[in-house]
């Protein structure tokens, strides 16, 4: 009995040792971190959440070389196409990642622009760290955590975890929780139900829906015809008498005419009773 319990240690102790990974100091059973979203796609990488809210694993099967940066945009880790798991000494990362709210002594050799150095941490193209944008950095309640007491399930904020795969950017998104005392076990139906009324919130609206107008009132009719004008009583009469008028000027014109040729003939002598053409 003895013996087989030893061995079950033995072996426990191989597998936990077979686990290549960077921890801090584990996760808080307050905070749940969950993953949703890895963008664009890429066929044969895997990245989950580990412990809560206190590390990221990283499973790189895509054949293509996968460069993690740390929180300077300096490189930090890197996956090869040959299952190697580099990590650069040279990165900040590499030595705030040590300690759960980062309180270590960064060595002066480390910057985001020191030269990157690089050292082995993993075979297999498999590898767990522990990533400090996926927790509260801080041992003090977040403020609306704070507000409630700590007593109602709070989204902390979304975090975003970027990587470059074969040269092409990726982000590893999703959100910290924080979880009330005593409600761990319902973590994920609290989160599933968060995170749907969440979606109905910022679900995108439909089609524009014409805006009702109150009926307008018909224009009124325009008349397309036009209504005979009535003239005023002066312009009627010029219109009426204007025919007799130019019949009263013709004549008074041969008038005029038949006496200007009547004194043209008494001056040259001529009778005008005499038939014309005959000579005296």
């Amino acid at each position: 009995m003895m013996l087989r319990r030893l061995s079950l240690l033995c072996v426990l102790a191989v597998a936990l040792a077979a686990t290549p990974n960077a921890f801090a100091d584990g996760g808080s059973p307050n905070y749940s971190s969950r993953l949703t979203s890895v963008a664009p796609k890429v066929k044969g990488l895997t990245v989950r959440v580990v412990d809560g809210d206190d590390a990221i694993e990283l499973r790189n099967a895509t054949r293509l070389n996968i460069l993690v940066p740390g929180y300077e945009n300096e490189p930090y880790l890197r996956f090869l196409v040959n299952g190697r798991v580099e990590v650069n000494v040279n990165s900040p990362a590499r030595y705030l990642n040590e300690e759960r709210y980062g309180g270590v002594t960064v060595p002066k050799t480390a910057s985001a622009k020191a030269t990157p150095r690089w050292e082995l941490v993993a075979q297999g193209g498999r590898y767990i760290w522990h990533e400090h944008r996926v927790h509260w950095m801080s041992t003090d309640r977040p403020p609306k955590v704070e507000a409630s007491d700590g007593s109602k399930l709070e989204k902390v904020f979304d975090w975003v975890v970027p990587m470059s795969v074969g040269g092409e950017r990726v982000k590893a998104s999703g959100t910290l929780w924080w979880v009330p005392t005593g409600q761990r076990d319902n973590a994920d139906a609290l989160i599933a139900a968060a995170t749907a009324k969440q979606a109905q919130k910022v679900k995108p609206p439909g089609p524009a829906q014409p805006t009702p107008r109150a009926e307008e009132e018909p224009a009124p009719a325009v008349e397309t015809a036009a209504a005979p004008l009535t003239p005023a009583p002066a312009e009627a009469a010029s219109s009426s008498s204007s025919p007799v008028l130019w019949i009263v000027i013709a004549i008074l014109a041969l008038a005029l005419a038949a006496a200007g040729a009547y004194v043209v003939k008494l001056r040259r002598g001529d009778d005008p009773g005499r038939p014309a053409g005959e000579v005296w």
